[in-house]
């Protein structure tokens, strides 16, 4: 089962500063930055390469940039703050990484948490690569200040029809305290075989109940 902690969303971060101003008319410092969806890379060195939007643009970087948290050769999704894109990025100000969950289908027996989340939205990448959720965690730090404890998410497959395919989102809250919400995305990668006009059913447990949304397998 491919668990996402959510405490690890939090480690992979760019070492240069990204700050955002008062409100100030006319073209400022932030008139032209830019943020999507992408797949970021990551070179021998771990050091951040370029990325590929969910429109399939390309960009790279004058220069790797160094990134805690970052493996060798690999490739991250996340959501890039950038200045207006060009083919060679000038500035990144900033990017969030974004867990990937391969949907799962539960052994016998397997207990799977659903502890409520807050829900925003759910759509499908415009390259049709990933179904995307955005979500509101309540989270906290515990009393007792445990380091190890974090909260998981998670993404069951409960059927898979002709023309249909239903997901329950996981969450085990796992005892961290509600004390503000931070908002998360979650990419789930697409079903290779879903048609465009198929349908996908996500089914997640709110703090209002349970909540089923169905959207079509096209952007």
């Amino acid at each position: 089962m491919r668990r996402i902690p959510l405490l690890l969303l939090l480690l992979l971060t760019i070492l240069t500063g990204c700050s955002v101003d008062n409100y100030d008319t006319g073209q400022g410092d932030m008139s032209l930055l830019r943020a999507d969806f992408a797949e970021v890379s990551t070179n021998s060195d771990c050091r951040l390469t370029g990325f590929v939007t969910d429109n399939d643009q390309k960009f790279v970087f004058p220069t790797p940039l160094e990134a805690e948290g970052a493996r060798p050769d690999t490739t991250y999704r996340a959501l890039v703050f950038y200045d207006q894109p060009s083919p060679v990025v000038k500035g990144l100000r900033g990017l969030k990484p974004v867990g990937v969950c391969r949907p799962f289908q539960p052994s016998t027996g397997e207990e799977v948490r659903t502890d409520p989340v807050g829900w925003e939205s759910i759509w499908v990448s415009a390259n049709r690569r990933y179904l995307n959720l955005a979500l509101n965690i309540m989270t906290g730090v515990p009393d007792d200040e445990d380091a190890a404890a974090h909260q998981t998410i998670s993404v069951r497959q409960d059927s898979r029809e002709e023309h249909r395919v239903c997901y329950t989102l996981c969450h085990d809250q796992n005892g961290i305290p509600e004390y503000y919400t931070t908002t998360t995305y979650i990419s789930i990668p697409m079903d290779p075989t879903l048609q465009a006009d198929d349908e996908i059913v996500m089914r997640v447990n709110t703090y209002e109940g349970m909540k089923e949304t169905r959207i079509k397998a096209k952007p």
